[in-house]
């Protein structure tokens, strides 16, 4: 799913398993820019998955007063081979929210193997959330470049 409008939206009890993609694709790739809406993504599954990535940032990045806003809440993140890129590609211009989620055995062979947070102004704030057993080849599970920003919290 691909998004570049204002819009609400709620993804709620998704399962996303078995899932081989050929060339670095997007389950989610999210690039709307809205003021106060944020697209929620809550008690979902991803699991088994093979070069599927999730993508958010901001479509229009000389107005980064709105920003792409993404939940995930209560998600199971577990069995992923990002194979060249992190699983969660957290770009300029967005707000990504993740509470009471965990993150499982998740692979690259590039940097970040859960969270990628890059090209400045990406604002990532974890809550209540485990990490067991992720590996990449920098940045076990996250790599943060220029003005990004991972805020965790228990």
């Amino acid at each position: 799913m691909e998004t570049q409008e204002d819009i609400t939206i709620s993804f709620f009890r998704l399962d996303f398993s078995n899932l081989t993609f050929s060339s670095s694709g997007y389950i989610f790739k999210f690039r709307h820019q809205i003021y106060e809406n944020t697209i929620s993504v809550s008690e979902s599954t991803f699991t088994d998955i093979e070069g599927g990535h999730i993508f958010i940032e901001a479509a229009n990045k000389n107005n980064l007063a709105s920003t792409t806003k993404v939940s995930f809440s209560s998600c199971q993140f577990l069995q992923i081979n990002a194979v060249y890129d992190s699983f969660m590609h957290i770009l300029e211009g967005a707000e990504v929210q993740i509470a009471d989620s965990s993150f499982s055995n998740i692979f690259t062979f590039e940097e970040g193997a859960v969270i990628f947070a890059g090209n400045q102004k990406a604002v990532v704030i974890i809550t209540n959330s485990t990490f067991t057993n992720n590996y990449a080849v920098t940045g076990g599970v996250f790599y943060i470049e220029r003005e990004s920003v991972i805020k965790l919290y228990n």
